[in-house]
């Protein structure tokens, strides 16, 4: 097991995916009637729907590269690092201010886990954020057990 990835999160928020999925089902229903806008809103879609960002390590050569996919096709620069220091999770406080009406607003308070792995060197990088940390530490299990290591919970 040479190369393990991880997939940070989609590159478009939820309402511009759905917008992604609509150009797709639009482009198949106008597939007979108009090839050319067809052509267009598949591509389209595809490239909305399946933009993501990701982390990608191979510890054979220890590199590791930060990258953004779309149509599966990556593009990102391999760097260099010595050896992972740890994986730890710091937990957030996120709010967010919802305007109901002109004069009323509803703020919704949640926390959000988020997971850094750091390098031998001090740098660190963003692994993955969830609002579960059971859920979290789950997606992290396959990179802990790729570098031999405990994931520290700072949120404690």
């Amino acid at each position: 097991m040479d190369i393990i990835q991880t997939k940070t999160e989609n590159l478009f928020p939820f309402h511009i995916q759905l917008f992604g999925w609509v150009c797709l089902f639009i482009g198949l229903v106008a597939l007979v009637y108009q090839p050319l806008l067809a052509l267009v809103a598949l591509i389209l879609g595809a490239i909305i729907v399946t933009g993501t960002r990701a982390v990608e390590f191979d510890s054979s050569r220890n590199l590791f590269r930060e990258f953004n996919s779309f149509l599966f096709i990556k593009s990102g620069k391999w760097k260099a690092f010595e050896a992972v220091e740890k994986i730890y999770i710091n937990a957030s406080r996120m709010s967010q201010e919802v305007y109901t009406k002109v004069t009323t607003t509803t703020t919704f308070r949640s926390v959000e886990y988020t997971a850094y792995l750091k390098f031998s060197d001090g740098r660190k990088i963003y692994l993955l954020s969830s609002k579960n940390k059971k859920s979290l530490m789950k997606e992290l299990a396959p990179v802990a057990r790729y570098f031999e290591l405990e994931i520290m919970d700072n949120t404690i």
